[in-house]
């Protein structure tokens, strides 16, 4: 079908609200009596952050999980007062920052610990969760510090020890034995922490992954971010796996149309000639290029597209504005809707199948899509 006229430009990334609420309330379901939190980074992994965010409240998301201070300041300005999590240490001079936005901070050096602490006070005290690692070996105090650390917190005037935390490595992997050794190590510390007197609130481990596939996983908050948006998180995942724990694909990626001709056999299509027409044929060109997130090698990888009731193929280089594609001898004209990924009528395009075509995952594909295509929302 026609895109819609109301847009400045045909090209958009469409996503569901209601297919945001029904994902957040199936993982609710699943996890439940743990609570969950949804990570909105990276604009809700290019899906809208303040929109997903909403939903994801009144959908019943006690948490919202990001990874910068300038992203927990656009739910505040939003109007959003529920917790928001700081997925990993704040700089220096985003301290005070944080205490301003009533942010909950993750932490896991003495550094960050003694700054958080100055800033606080007896009666609006910085909500701190500590992170441990126990594998991942990105971020975090190793397991044998964290009784310390979190003795520190605890004993500390400014500071609340709202949570201790860590984040698993493989957990999208059919191998659960890495999962397994970092679950051993964290609940050691965690004995250890218990033993010493300490108490906290939340418990979290689990990415969408561990939140499906790992109960022991849950405790009593999990973090899930590429499940809210309707993927299964599994490594190599079909969109039927996805649709038997009832999750709903959220986004449509979609342009039109702008212009059809016809090209005679040896016709070369794109810059440096890569693909010529075996035959007379109909070339379509699509107003999505590299600076929207479309891969410039995407023909080279026989990436498709959906028009009308047919799967078409791109050809030539995606140059940084537009695409091309065969059509062949079939029926399209300017202004026919063109899915990059998502259904069109009975069709569908996967992200997780134009994933694995680009040998990526679909939080690569989701983010890499331009700011300058516009976010639109459905019911």
């Amino acid at each position: 079908m026609p895109a819609t006229t109301s847009l400045s430009h045909p090209s958009r990334l469409e996503i569901s609200r209601g297919a945001i609420r029904s994902n957040v309330m199936t993982l609710l379901s699943l996890v439940k009596p743990s609570e969950l939190c949804v990570v909105v980074k990276a604009n809700a992994y290019g899906h809208g952050s303040v929109e997903v965010a909403k939903i994801a409240v009144a959908s019943g998301a006690s948490m919202l999980g990001v990874a910068r201070v300038s992203e927990a300041r656009a739910l505040r300005e939003a109007g959003l007062s529920c917790p928001i999590l700081l997925l990993s240490e704040p700089a220096p001079g985003e301290f005070s920052a944080c205490a301003d936005l009533d942010v909950e901070v993750t932490v896991y050096s003495p550094d960050t610990i003694a700054a958080l602490n100055l800033l606080g006070s007896r009666s609006r005290r910085v909500r701190c969760h500590l992170d441990i690692d126990t594998g991942m070996g990105r971020v975090g105090c190793t397991p044998s510090e964290a009784p310390r650390l979190a003795a520190e917190i605890s004993a500390a005037s400014g500071l609340e020890l709202a949570g201790i935390s860590t984040h698993f490595a493989s957990a999208d992997e059919v191998n659960s034995a890495p999962s397994v050794a970092q679950l051993q190590s964290f609940e050691a510390a965690l004995h250890q922490c218990r033993a010493n007197g300490i108490s906290w609130k939340h418990t979290h481990a689990a990415n969408s992954a561990a939140a499906i596939t790992f109960e022991e996983a849950r405790f009593s908050m999990v973090r899930c971010g590429i499940a809210v948006y309707g993927v299964h998180p599994r490594d190599g995942a079909s969109t039927e796996m996805a649709s038997e724990l009832g999750l709903v694909p959220a986004a449509r990626f979609v342009s039109e149309v702008s212009f059809v001709k016809e090209v005679p056999a040896g016709q070369a299509i794109s810059y440096g000639g890569t693909w010529t027409a075996p035959h007379a044929t109909r070339i379509v060109t699509v107003p999505l290029g590299y600076a929207d997130g479309v891969r410039r090698d995407l023909a080279m990888l026989g990436g498709e597209v959906l028009i009308g009731s047919g799967k078409f193929r791109i050809v030539g280089r995606v140059t940084m504005d537009q695409l091309m594609v065969d059509v062949g001898e079939a029926d399209v004209t300017v202004g026919d809707e063109v899915v990059i990924f998502g259904r069109l009528g009975k069709q569908e395009l996967s992200a997780n199948e134009l994933a694995a075509r680009l040998h990526t995952i679909p939080y690569e594909l989701f983010c890499a899509i331009g700011q300058r295509v516009e976010r639109t929302y459905v019911p």
